[in-house]
C-alpha cells in the first residue's frame, strides 16, 4: 500500500492537461564512475549507457535492489533453517561431547574393584570424574533466572579429553585455568551477559543455601543445555567447601562398545545410573525428525513465496521500466538495432541490479 501511495502521489496532485502530455525523459547527469578516468575511457558505449541509466533512476535501482535482497535472504533462510536444526546432534555429541557414557556414583569413593575396571585398556580408554550440579543461575544486577549445570572435572587439566571447550566462530580451543568462568552460548544470549559480567549461581535444593557469584571469563560453543564449568580451585575458593565428585564421564573402547557397557552395568550397586550418549541421540533424534517434518512445510512455502516475489518485483519494474523508454527504444531501432541487441539493453540493467541484490541478500 506504502508503495502504491508513493507511485501515484506524483500524478495524483498534476493538473489533467500536464497528464495529457507525454512524460519528458530525465536529464542525464554525470555518474561517479565517469569522475574515475582510467575504468570509464576502458567501458564500451553499451557498458556506459547501461551504468548511466542505472543511476539515472535512483528509485527503480533502489526498489529492484532490495526487492531481489530480500528474495534472497528468504531463500537462503527457508534453506538454511533445516540444515541448521539437522546439524545439532552432530556438532554436541560428535564434536563437542568426547566421552560415550556418563554415570553417577553413590559415593564420591569409587571401590578398588571399579577402579581397576575402569584402568582396563580393552573396555575403556579413560575416564574422569565431575561434578555436575544443577543450579539456578542469573546476572548480577537480576533479571531472568534459568537452569544450568556447575561442571567441576577433578582433573581439570584434562577436561580437553571429554570436553571439547571452544569458541563457535571460529573452532579456538578455551583453556580451563584455575580461575576461569566458561559458560555456554545460549546461557549468556537469554541472560545477557557477557565476558567480564558477574553471574549468580545458587543450589536448586532447599536444603542447600549455597550462593556464589562468578566473573565470566569466556563462553564457549554448546546446543543441548547449559553449563557453567569452573575450576575445583575456583569452587573452594567461592563455596568454601571440598567440591563431591559424584558423576563420572567415561570414554569406552570402540572396538568392545557392547562389553564396556555390560562391564559397567555389572556394578549396579555403586554406579546409580549409566547413560549412553548413543540413547541420548536416539530419543533425542525421533523429536528433532518431528520437528524437521514440520519445518520441511514451512521451507517449501519459504521457497515458493521467495520466487515468486522476485517474479512480481522483476516483472513489474521491467514493465515499468520499458513503459517509461517507449521512445528511446523506438530510437535504438531506428539507430539499427535488432531485437536481441535490444532486449539486452533493457535487460542488462535487470541482470546487474539481481546481482547486486542477490550479494545484498546473501
Amino acid at each position: 500500500l506504502g508503495a502504491t501511495y508513493l507511485a501515484c502521489r506524483a500524478s495524483l496532485f498534476e493538473v489533467p492537461a500536464r497528464l495529457l502530455q507525454p512524460r519528458a525523459p530525465k536529464p542525464g547527469k554525470r555518474i561517479l564512475l565517469e569522475r574515475i578516468g582510467f575504468l570509464w575511457k576502458r567501458l564500451n558505449f553499451t557498458a556506459k549507457t547501461t551504468a548511466r541509466n542505472l543511476f539515472l533512476n535512483k528509485r527503480r535501482l533502489i526498489m529492484t535492489v532490495a526487492g531481489v535482497a530480500g528474495c534472497t535472504g528468504l531463500l537462503v533462510t527457508a534453506m538454511g533453517i533445516r540444515d541448521s536444526v539437522g546439524s545439532i546432534l552432530e556438532n554436541q555429541f560428535e564434536g563437542i561431547y568426547q566421552f560415550d557414557v556418563m554415570t553417577t556414583l553413590e559415593k564420591e569413593q569409587m571401590s578398588p574393584e571399579l577402579e581397576e575396571a575402569l584402568e582396563d585398556p580393552d573396555l575403556f580408554e579413560g575416564y574422569l570424574q565431575t561434578v555436575n550440579r544443577n543450579m539456578n543461575v542469573t546476572s548480577a544486577d537480576g533479571g531472568d533466572t534459568m537452569t544450568a549445570y556447575l561442571y567441576i572435572p577433578k582433573e581439570p587439566e584434562r577436561i580437553e579429553e571429554f570436553v571439547n571447550l571452544r569458541r563457535r566462530q571460529d573452532q579456538s580451543p578455551i583453556p580451563l585455568r584455575d580461575d576461569s568462568v566458561i559458560i555456554t552460548e545460549k546461557l549468556a544470549d537469554n541472560l545477557g551477559i557477557e565476558i567480564g559480567d558477574t553471574l549468580r549461581v545458587q543450589a536448586i535444593a532447599a536444603s542447600d543455601a549455597q550462593d556464589m557469584e562468578l566473573t565470566v571469563t569466556n563462553i564457549c560453543e554448546n546446543y543441548v543445555f547449559n553449563y557453567i564449568y569452573i575450576s575445583p580451585q575456583l569452587y573452594r575458593q567461592v563455596a568454601d567447601e571440598e567440591p563431591e565428585y559424584t558423576q563420572l564421564v567415561i570414554k569406552t573402547n570402540p572396538q568392545n562398545n557392547d562389553a564396556a557397557i555390560e562391564k559397567l552395568r555389572s556394578f549396579s550397586e555403586e554406579l546409580l545410573t549409566v547413560t549412553l550418549n548413543a540413547d541420548i541421540i536416539e530419543s533425542v533424534q525421533d523429536s528433532l525428525d518431528d520437528v524437521l517434518n514440520s519445518l520441511n512445510a514451512v521451507v517449501v512455502l519459504l521457497i515458493i513465496c521467495a520466487n515468486l516475489l522476485a517474479f512480481v518485483v522483476l516483472y513489474n519494474l521491467t514493465n515499468i521500466n520499458v513503459g517509461e523508454r517507449v521512445r528511446e527504444i523506438a530510437t535504438l531501432k531506428v539507430l539499427g538495432f535488432r531485437a536481441k541487441e535490444t532486449n539486452s539493453y533493457i535487460f542488462r540493467e535487470t541482470l546487474v541490479l539481481s546481482l547486486l541484490g542477490c550479494v545484498l541478500g546473501l
